[in-house]
């Protein structure tokens, strides 16, 4: 598990690689249509730009300016950062437990999934929004440690993988196992209250809410106790108390950035 500082230092690279990276040119490969609901492969979350942030998109890549002096640099080997940083003494921290840990493994197969293609392109095969798609896109064993299918009620069935190369694998299915559980309660209540909607309508609106309920712990909770309130701040990460978000525009590509969650 990442000690409380690697934590921060990792989740702050992840909130920077996920901030919306403005682009003016694209090409529309398909139509949407009007869905009440968010398409679970991450497409048409721009109706203009559908396969933006979509699963199997290309991983962003940041290209930064290299001065000519700098090649005559020696930067310290990977290892030798590494060897490092394992040696430093790192205090605890009373607001951070095991769980956010848990946590951040989970956001991390939310928004990054590596896939290589036959040609050698890495691919991102999670979508590069925080939409629960560990439990709803269903990847594959290789990247999850189980899989989950959908009942003919709405409800989400756990099937646990044999083979998993995710090394965290045991605390990222707690949290798949809470999600599950927080879904399945969720279609109980909705049949309760809407005996007269579908068995697509109720999985639909338990899915929505079990979205909803991810990102607001995560920007309400989670993040705050990692990056402190301070840079919720600086970046203007805090969710608003009333009303709606107005910054929106179609022309900022969202996406993850691969060294990010290597």
């Amino acid at each position: 598990m990442d000690t409380p500082r690697v934590l921060r230092l990792r989740l702050f690279l992840m909130l920077v690689a996920c901030i919306f990276v403005t682009t003016v040119s694209s090409s529309v490969s398909e139509k949407c249509t009007v869905n009440k609901y968010r398409n679970v492969d991450g497409r048409c979350n721009n109706v203009h730009r559908p396969n933006w942030g979509a699963k199997n998109s290309p991983f962003l890549q940041v290209f930064l300016e290299v001065q000519n002096e700098s090649h005559s640099t020696k930067w310290p080997e990977a290892s030798d950062v590494a060897e490092l940083l394992s040696r430093l003494s790192i205090a605890g921290n009373k607001h951070l437990t095991v769980m956010s840990g848990m946590w951040a493994d989970f956001l991390r197969l939310d928004l990054a999934i590596e896939n290589t293609t036959d040609n050698g392109v890495i691919l991102n095969a999670a979508t590069s929004f925080l939409d629960a798609s560990p439990i709803y896109n269903n990847v594959s064993c290789e990247d999850s440690p189980i899989r989950v299918t959908v009942s003919e009620f709405g409800y989400l069935k756990l099937t646990p993988c044999t083979r998993s190369s995710n090394e965290n694998s045991d605390y990222s299915t707690t949290i798949h196992n809470l999600l599950i559980l927080e879904h399945n309660r969720l279609v109980e209540e909705l049949r309760d209250i809407n005996p007269d909607w579908s068995n697509n309508t109720v999985f639909e609106e338990a899915r929505r809410i079990t979205i909803a309920q991810l990102q607001h712990i995560t920007y309400n909770e989670f993040i705050p106790n990692v990056i402190g309130h301070a840079m919720m701040t600086e970046w203007n990460l805090n969710p608003l108390k009333r009303g709606y978000y107005t910054g929106y525009s179609s022309s900022n590509q969202p996406g993850t950035m691969q060294s990010i969650f290597a």
